[in-house]
């Protein structure tokens, strides 16, 4: 199975979360079980999109990365409201897992316009 580091990074994120999202629990119920659910929407919308080819890859990286954006949110704002410390670990991988989801989307993007740039030229040299 070939390796994909932006996996192994999501998933070091959600378990970087644990403790704090734990913390979290205690004090505001909703607001963990918000970013709860937006780290795993990073990884399931990560490794469809790894699975997937032309326009739906790129619209899955970017549903990952706004997920990404609000699980930030909501840390940000437990940490606002004193619920929990500044989980700085977490925010890191955060970082770093928002780097490769940029560069993912935008291999993506630029594979589509060689493969339209490609056809275009096929199809031009069909018609004379």
């Amino acid at each position: 199975m070939t390796r994909f580091v932006a996996r192994e990074v999501a998933e070091e994120m959600i378990e970087e979360l644990r403790a704090p999202l734990g913390r979290l629990q205690a004090k505001d119920r909703a607001l963990a079980d918000q970013a709860r659910r937006a780290a795993t929407s990073v990884v399931l919308n990560l490794e469809e999109g790894n699975q997937r080819r032309g326009g739906d890859r790129e619209h899955l990286l970017r549903i990952a990365a706004g997920s990404l954006a609000e699980l930030r949110a909501a840390l940000r704002i437990a940490v606002v409201w004193r619920y929990v410390e500044e989980p700085v670990a977490a925010l890191e991988i955060i970082d770093r897992l928002g780097g490769l989801l940029y560069g993912l989307a935008r291999a993506s993007r630029q594979s589509m316009a060689t493969s339209r740039s490609r056809s275009s030229k096929l199809g031009a040299g069909a018609s004379t």
